[in-house]
């Protein structure tokens, strides 16, 4: 009976294919790991923003506070959860009557839609540097009825 041989392993020629496989695949799977970072950032601000007009209609519905009062306050709201200078903030404060006219806020009646929208730039924002979304805003809006 003859003896079966196999062809000798090549290990030895085989040294450095691992470190090549890593030094290919690490920095792909970083980008990936660092966008899903970026995207869950950015959805949980957008969340944040919307809070923060949420809490801003609702200061805005009801009796006794004057515009500027209201807006400081959404200002400063949002300084503090979203971690950026109240500079960087831009709030928008709409009234909308039953006929579907604009109306100035000290003229705000009873059952009129009041509107809030923030608006922070999405790179004072981001984990990451870079200018890959530089032109982009977070955005949170709220509607309320007036009292």
């Amino acid at each position: 009976m003859m003896k079966k041989t196999y062809p000798k392993s090549n290990v030895k020629t085989r040294s450095g294919a691992a470190t090549v496989e890593f030094a290919l695949v690490v920095p792909i799977f970083f980008m990936v790991l660092f966008g899903i970072v970026e995207v869950s950032w950015a959805l949980c601000s957008t969340n944040v923003a919307t809070n923060i007009a949420r809490e801003t209609a609702h200061l805005a519905i009801m009796v006794g506070e004057t515009e500027t009062e209201i807006l400081n306050h959404g200002k400063t709201l949002g300084a503090s959860l979203l971690s950026v200078d109240q500079s960087k903030i831009t709030l928008n404060l709409t009234v909308t009557d039953s006929n579907g006219a604009s109306v100035t806020y000290a003229n705000a009646a009873r059952g009129d839609l009041v509107s809030v929208e923030v608006t922070v730039p999405f790179s004072d924002l981001s984990l990451l540097s870079g200018s890959y979304m530089a032109n982009s805003s977070i955005r949170g809006t709220s509607s309320m009825m007036k009292l």
